[in-house]
């Protein structure tokens, strides 16, 4: 990667948007200047011969955004320290941010967010823009609450350090995107996806943590009662049928998939996984991401991996015809396939699967397993809830209300932490 000095592209208002290999396009901000081009491509050719080079035209504060996330606040201007420089221009990974009014604290407002999300346990992350301000919400134990608000301008800011860090295009706001990017905190990595999308008054963007060193997370330790971890435990030794993991949003459907994969000997049979996003990274077995744009949806993904002898397929989500009729295939030709479905129940799920184009004969003929789950919150230790009795007297009443003194003490909603209930049905085979 070619080392650029900040001062250098502070000065002459040039920054990088984007490296294809062979194709380079540099941002320029400032005038076109024939002899800084022909710099540029000496160095550029020297140590990337046959590489084009295109400029692009870019909007002054657009440049401030970039330069200032890239390098820092005093490079967003046209000077800088000559004993600072910019580092990799092309792309950094670095997960400081600055913005356009006072960059130190938009610093601290992405190192605040990141950290007290990670202090309350926070699954998600939400930026909510409207035309004037901005919300930082978090999901926590299911429910989302305001961590933040801030203005139009810093949310930008913001925003475009996002998506610059997470590889998308801060040019584009009338497209959703996805992206993923790495951070390291209390000595753990977690990959953070992101997802924006065009909204009223400028972009939504959430941001899901994604503890990458839970690769190694087991069955046994999801939560499951002993009923259902016994057949749990069997169903990848079985050599073929499909298993449906059902469940809302955020139930953990994605988990306890990926700890059904790893019991599946990897090591000695043929697993291939299909997901959108690859969220857990799994030893021994074959992930593929989706890629609509592309064509690569899962159903098109299914009919392409069955030529690669697979004995154990994955299937992220079945959400359509097309998807669930390759899966019952693949089921019905001898591989044993893991899915999840969105269905309310266990027992919606004979209903979802005939809606989705699959006939009874077929889905009784391959379905082993349907496991439906969710994640329920709990109350801190001790703690007991509230109810109003009817007819006590007032004594009792006070006598029970007494329990619950220290309940304003727990964090927002008296609520400790989600455990998980489920729902197992099992098809002798």
């Amino acid at each position: 990667m070619t080392q650029f000095d900040a001062r250098f592209c502070a000065q002459h208002r040039l920054i990088v948007l984007e490296d294809a290999g062979e194709q380079l396009v540099i941002g320029a901000a400032g005038k076109s200047d024939p002899e800084v081009q022909e710099r540029i491509a000496r160095i550029i050719g020297g140590s990337r011969p046959g590489t084009e080079i295109v400029y692009r035209r870019l909007e002054d504060s657009d440049f401030q955004y970039r330069m200032a996330a890239l390098c820092g606040p005093v490079f967003a201007g046209t000077s800088a320290p000559k004993s600072e420089t910019a580092g990799n221009l092309v792309r950094t990974d670095s997960v400081e941010i600055s913005g356009i009014d006072t960059a130190s604290s938009i610093i601290t407002l992405l190192n605040s967010i990141l950290t007290r999300a990670k202090a309350s346990h926070a699954s998600d992350i939400h930026i909510e823009r409207n035309n004037d301000t901005a919300e930082i919400r978090l999901r926590t134990d299911g429910a989302l609450g305001t961590l933040h608000t801030m203005d139009s301008a810093t949310a930008k800011a913001l925003v475009n350090r996002i998506k610059l860090i997470a590889n998308l295009d801060t040019l584009e706001n009338r497209r959703p995107q996805d992206g993923r990017f790495t951070i390291t905190a209390a000595g753990k990595t977690f990959d953070i996806r992101v997802s924006a999308v065009p909204c009223a008054g400028g972009e939504s963007v959430a941001l899901r943590f994604l503890d990458t060193e839970e690769s190694g997370i087991d069955l046994a330790s999801l939560g499951f009662g002993e009923t259902a971890y016994r057949l749990l435990a069997g169903l990848p030794r079985m050599r073929s049928g499909l298993v449906l993991i059902t469940g809302p949003t955020g139930s953990g459907k994605t988990t306890t998939l990926s700890a059904l994969v790893r019991l599946s000997s990897p090591s000695k049979r043929k697993v291939i996984s299909i997901e959108d996003p690859v969220e857990y990274r799994i030893p021994g077995v074959v992930q593929i991401q989706t890629h609509a744009g592309i064509g690569l949806t899962f159903a098109e993904l299914l009919r392409r991996i069955v030529r690669q002898d697979p004995d154990v397929l994955m299937i992220g989500e079945i959400r359509d015809d097309e998807t669930a009729e390759q899966a019952v295939r693949a089921a019905m030709t001898g591989r044993l396939v893991f899915a999840t479905l969105h269905a309310r129940s266990v027992a919606e799920v004979p209903e979802r699967l005939k809606n989705l184009g699959v006939d009874n004969y077929a889905a009784s003929a391959v379905l082993c397993a349907v496991v439906g789950q969710r994640l329920v919150c709990t109350l801190p230790s001790g703690r007991i809830p509230v109810v109003e009795i009817a007819l006590a007297k007032n004594g009792m009443l006070e006598t029970v209300l007494s329990f619950t003194e220290e309940i304003v003490r727990c964090r927002a909603g008296g609520l400790a932490g989600r455990e998980q209930l489920e729902e197992v049905f099992g098809v002798a085979q």
